[in-house]
Parts: structure tokens; C-alpha cells; sequence
């Protein structure tokens, strides 16, 4: 599991693959991003924030990292390959930052 400060803005990458490990090219994609405080945000990949960086392969620019604790990510695909990926990182608390 990573681990960020507060302040950073981690690029997250979602990799689809059917259940056999085959890709595909996956056009429709919504990452959730959970807060340690339990706050859900959705972007799409009509968000400047989501980018196609292969046909089965999506990042999200996270905004600024602000709450120290347990992150979660979950990705999913809805149209041509279906399929979701989940992954959880920690943000530090600061010394500094409040």
C-alpha cells in the first residue's frame, strides 16, 4: 500500500481485464474516491481529471490530499470491457499542516 503526505496530488491507474486476463477497450469509466471520513467522490472519464492512457488502461489526478488516513479508489468500467479495480492508500499526518 502507498503512502502520501498532505499536500500531494497521487495519479491513480486502473488497469481492465476480463476474468480470463484478457483486455479490452473499456469507453466508459467512473473511479470513486472514499475519504478516511467516509465522503464518496465520482469522476468520469468526461472529467479533465480522468485520462485514457491505453485502451484498458485509465489514470485520475487526485486532487490535493487533505485528510490524513485510509483512501480508497475504486474504478469501474461500464461499457465495452467490463470489469472494476479497487486499491486503498495512507495519507500521513503532518508535522507542519494542520
Amino acid at each position: 500500500m502507498d503512502t502520501y503526505d498532505i499536500g500531494d496530488r497521487p495519479v491513480v491507474t486502473a488497469t481492465f481485464a476480463d476474468i480470463n486476463g484478457s483486455t479490452g477497450v473499456s469507453t466508459a469509466v467512473t473511479f470513486t474516491v472514499r475519504t478516511p471520513a467516509g465522503i464518496e467522490t465520482a469522476y468520469t472519464n468526461t472529467n479533465p481529471a480522468v485520462a485514457a492512457t491505453g485502451s484498458n488502461v485509465w489514470t485520475l489526478t487526485l486532487p490535493r490530499l487533505d485528510t490524513a488516513g485510509r483512501w480508497v479508489v475504486r474504478a469501474e468500467s461500464t461499457a465495452g470491457l467490463q470489469a472494476a479495480v479497487e486499491q486503498s492508500f495512507n495519507v500521513r499526518n503532518s508535522a507542519i499542516v494542520p
